[in-house]
């Protein structure tokens, strides 16, 4: 009933909007100079840049950290662990927050979710139940990448959600050093995730700076104004908050979170909308664009996003302020759809 909802609230949000049909000023285009695009994209590259460098350093520190605990299995170690974990997740939803790279494959080998849980490793009603406990699979990393949503998307056996299940649904003693069986194969099914883990981040670090230097690269090569360059920018800008209120609309329905066993979906959302204000924002060089466009959904775009991060950096708001985060990011998608479709008709002029 909560989602049916929220998704009732989310269309109504776009019930009043701006028809495609709607006319646009034939003059909107023409407006926007073109050296205005190209340095905002810059501007995109550059924050892409710092998040990935940041997102780099935390996943070698997760590294350290597991390395440390499976040498030593102990409350502080995984204390020390989950705290990585932490940091490094988040730093990857900022980094990956905008890319122009078509990554759905490593998406979900990186940030596959919701999960369940007892596809990887025993849970309290099903104590046999999982991939560890199936002496029938191998453990290495070919079997764990065949497991991966063999079946069924929730079916994960590999990256961030895998590894935080391990880390933070276990104690330290169900990875002690021992000749039990289970422990081993459990301690050898960290070490692969993290292994693939790194390498998928890796791989889909330098797949999005490809991605955005290319279009970078035939943007500054045009000779005159091109709309369908700032379109893609807006469209993709729009589907990212259109994702972000799909996490909404979990939290607080158990296991089914973006981040469930470490108790962290709405840190996620306050990352991820910090990106946001920095790539739209009132001091980024899109805002202007924005106003260009369209003074009003500008104005409400600033009001609407200033509102959400305002609510979500509170770790425990009121209930009712935290009730408006689905309504505010169902608005702040509704608004760059709007942008987008004024620039598409005054393009079609």
């Amino acid at each position: 009933m909560k989602r049916l909802v929220l998704l009732f609230v989310f269309l109504l949000a776009g019930c009043d909007g701006r028809e495609d049909g709607q006319s646009a000023d034939e003059h909107l285009v023409d407006s926007i100079d073109p050296e205005n695009v190209v340095q905002v994209f810059k501007q995109f590259e550059r924050v892409e840049s710092n998040h990935a460098h940041a997102g780099l350093i935390s996943l070698d520190n997760l590294g350290r950290s597991v390395t440390q605990f499976l040498s030593n299995p102990d409350p502080a170690s995984q204390h020390d662990m989950k705290q990585q974990w932490l940091q490094a997740h988040r730093d990857y939803l900022q980094e990956n927050f905008f890319t122009l790279a078509d990554q759905s494959q490593l998406l979900f080998q990186i940030d596959a979710w919701p999960i369940q849980a007892g596809f990887l490793d025993s849970i309290k009603d099903y104590p046999q139940s999982g991939i560890i406990n199936d002496f029938t699979v191998t453990i290495d990393p070919d079997s764990l990448q065949e497991q991966h949503g063999i079946t069924d998307s929730r079916e994960v056996s590999l990256g961030f959600h895998a590894l935080e299940f391990l880390i933070f649904n276990r104690t330290a003693d169900d990875f002690s050093l021992s000749n039990d069986k289970i422990k081993l194969r459990r301690r050898q099914v960290m070490k692969i995730i993290l292994d693939l883990l790194t390498r998928d981040i890796n791989l889909a670090f330098l797949e999005n700076r490809k991605a955005n230097r290319d279009f970078l690269s035939d943007l500054e090569g045009k000779d005159r104004e091109d709309p369908d360059g700032l379109r893609l920018v807006i469209r993709t800008l729009h589907t990212r908050v259109q994702l972000l209120f799909s996490e909404v609309i979990y939290i607080g329905d158990g296991d089914a979170g973006h981040s469930s066993f470490s108790r962290s979906s709405w840190v996620n959302l306050r990352s991820q909308i910090a990106v946001l204000n920095e790539l739209s924002g009132q001091q980024s060089g899109l805002r202007k664009i924005f106003e260009t466009l369209d003074q009003r959904t500008a104005h409400d775009y600033d009001l609407t996003l200033t509102e959400a991060m305002e609510i979500l950096s509170q770790d425990n708001p009121v209930a009712e302020k935290a009730a408006r985060i689905p309504l505010l990011f169902a608005a702040l998608g509704h608004q760059l759809g709007d942008l987008e479709i004024v620039l598409r008709n005054s393009a079609n002029q």
